[in-house]
């Protein structure tokens, strides 16, 4: 028998201050001693680096193949970040040595980095250890760093992983689909609570923490690896709701979910909303508005319903009815004298047509009683064309 060529497989870029290792192939032949690889700049292909014979005293000649790490480490001559490379190898043995395999062409560029941002209000912010998770289903982006200007690294995909860590074991709960295209975001699924609104632990948490984990490779395969760990999760939940009943019917062996909301489901400029506190929305900004719809169920025997603090003096919405055409203009009013607060209708569009003239002004509130943290109810109700204006403080 003789020495066959050996072949090295693709090579995925590392950073040459670091240094990588690869697999030298073997396929048959005979036994090898020892091997010697050949380093050239890929764009000139001028040989820049030949290693020294290096042993290897346990090969056994076999039909198979044979695998034997190659260290190509940092500090080899001339090979330096943000250049490109070929490498060849050929094997010996006592008597013979074999052909050079084929060159293969590698990448060094310095380690690039990325993190994990989660939406929270209305932009992305950085995950770090022992953040609070604010959904159930959180938004997460990846953004992707090559920490050099002059660096070719440019994100090809990635997967995020989930895991919940109870008593110290670590479970998968969730691993993602890969993430191909920028921008590079996808929603989360599997956090529970662990914290209440107070940041106290629950008693009942299914998991005390949780990691996220990303795996994301570049254009040349360069694998880059991050985690953030102890994550606790609060999100807003519904307790003690008035439209959602649960029934535990136990001779049937069922529960029983009873709801007077059939979708929360709507439309906001801008969308998303502009969320405070996972609680409310912010609609201070000129021309932000919210409207919920698609069998939203309202109870009598109000035909449109809002609820809102920190009214400023002016209009404050134009609400529209399901007849197209329809529409109310309401103003909140103060009388001038910083005495009473009232609400009104400055404007009343029926069927397409302004009718005027056409004023309704609720019941006056005494200003003393309202500040920026009072929930202020408006009840609307329709009949034809006919209006009735309800305004009232919720305690």
């Amino acid at each position: 028998m003789a020495l066959t060529q050996p072949f090295i497989n693709t090579i995925s870029a590392f950073d040459a201050l670091i240094g990588t290792t690869i697999d030298l192939n073997i396929l048959g032949g005979d036994a090898i001693t020892s091997y010697q690889f050949f380093i050239y700049d890929n764009l000139t292909n001028n040989l820049i680096y030949t290693s020294s014979e290096i042993s290897i005293s346990d090969d056994v000649a076999s039909i198979s193949v044979r695998t034997f790490p190659m260290l190509i480490g940092a500090g080899l001559g001339g090979i330096v970040n943000n250049g490109a490379y070929k490498i060849s190898v050929q094997t010996f043995n006592l008597t013979i040595s074999s052909s050079i395999s084929d060159q293969v062409i590698f990448n060094c560029y310095i380690t690039p980095s990325i993190k994990m941002q989660q939406f929270l209000v209305d932009e992305y912010v950085d995950i770090e250890n022992y953040d609070i998770v604010t959904s159930d289903k959180p938004s997460i982006q990846l953004v992707f760093d090559a920490n050099d200007l002059n660096s070719i690294a440019t994100l090809n995909y990635a997967q995020i992983t989930l895991y919940g860590v109870k008593d110290g074991d670590i479970s998968l709960i969730n691993t993602g689909e890969y993430i191909y295209n920028s921008p590079y975001q996808q929603e989360v699924e599997g956090f529970s609570r662990t914290i209440d609104s107070n940041g106290d632990l629950l008693v009942n948490r299914k998991y005390d923490t949780f990691m996220l984990e990303v795996y994301a490779y570049t254009i040349e395969n360069f694998e880059i690896h991050q985690a953030v760990t102890g994550l606790s999760c609060q999100y807003t939940i519904i307790e003690n709701s008035p439209y959602i009943n649960v029934y535990n019917l136990c001779d049937e062996g069922l529960i029983k979910i009873t709801s007077t909301l059939t979708s929360y489901q709507g439309t906001s400029n801008p969308t998303p909303p502009t969320y405070i506190d996972e609680e409310e929305i912010d609609l201070t900004g000129n021309g932000t508005w919210a409207k919920w719809q698609n069998f939203f169920n309202l109870q009598q025997p109000y035909t449109y319903r809002l609820w809102a603090r920190a009214f400023n003096v002016g209009i404050i919405s134009t609400l529209i009815s399901n007849a197209t055409g329809n529409s109310i203009q309401i103003s909140y009013n103060d009388d001038g004298v910083d005495t009473y607060i009232s609400l009104s209708y400055t404007q009343l569009n029926y069927l397409g047509e302004q009718m005027y003239p056409y004023y309704i002004e609720s019941d006056k509130i005494d200003s003393s009683l309202i500040d920026e943290n009072t929930v202020l109810f408006i009840g609307i109700q329709q009949n034809g064309n006919l209006f009735n204006l309800y305004f009232q403080i919720i305690t």
